[in-house]
């Protein structure tokens, strides 16, 4: 786990047992839990916009109107659904 061995572990946990009153101990864990989800919704947004800069250099805004069965040219996305014509 992050090239961090059992022993680092213990030493790390011994020095925040130490370090902060054992009466705050909650607290602390639930703001470092707090800022593990903000980084994480941090990247989350981070690779969202890469993905979309990336969708938009490979498929330039030109090219992103196709065309329907029907020849009527509508953007990627708002194509009809099939609609099932097997007769019953």
């Amino acid at each position: 786990m992050f090239g961090i061995g059992l022993w680092e572990i213990v030493v790390i946990f011994l020095a925040i047992i130490i370090f902060i009153n054992p009466k705050d101990l909650p607290g602390f864990f639930f703001k470092v839990g707090k800022g593990f989800k903000q980084l994480r919704d941090i990247n989350k947004t981070i690779m969202h916009e890469l993905n979309e800069v990336g969708r938009e250099i490979k498929y330039p805004a030109s090219e992103k109107i196709g065309e329907t069965k029907m020849g009527i040219k509508m953007p990627p996305g708002e194509f009809p659904k099939e609609i099932d014509r097997k007769e019953k």
